[in-house]
């Protein structure tokens, strides 16, 4: 991955990201945050990544087509949530179901 600069002595640089440790954001996981050093003066950068859906779930170990709380989406074929009424990688408009009526019991 490349660093346009590095925080303290603005060279830009590489790294690879298996080497490097790297964490999610705590309230945003699908950022991944890499730590490298800066190989000219040694400084250790913040690198943030935005994880796409499949290395979403690679790195969680997770799997969109076995989680119930997901679907496909039939236009673009990415994965969203189960509950999305319109697809946030293409736009596409999920049909809406009639809600399931609820019959209350009377009390005795």
């Amino acid at each position: 991955m490349d660093v346009e600069k590095c925080s303290r002595c603005k060279k830009p640089f590489s790294f690879d990201t298996e080497k490097v440790d790297a964490g999610p954001v705590e309230g945003a996981p699908r950022i991944l945050v890499y730590l490298p050093y800066c190989p000219h003066c040694g400084t250790r950068n913040m690198v943030d990544h935005d994880m796409t859906q499949e290395e979403f779930y690679a790195y969680y170990s997770l799997d969109a087509s076995t989680d119930p709380g997901m679907k496909k989406c039939p236009d673009c074929a990415e994965w969203v949530r189960g509950d999305a009424r319109v697809c946030r990688f293409c736009g596409y408009r999920f049909a809406l179901t009639p809600p399931q009526r609820q019959t209350r019991k009377r009390a005795e």
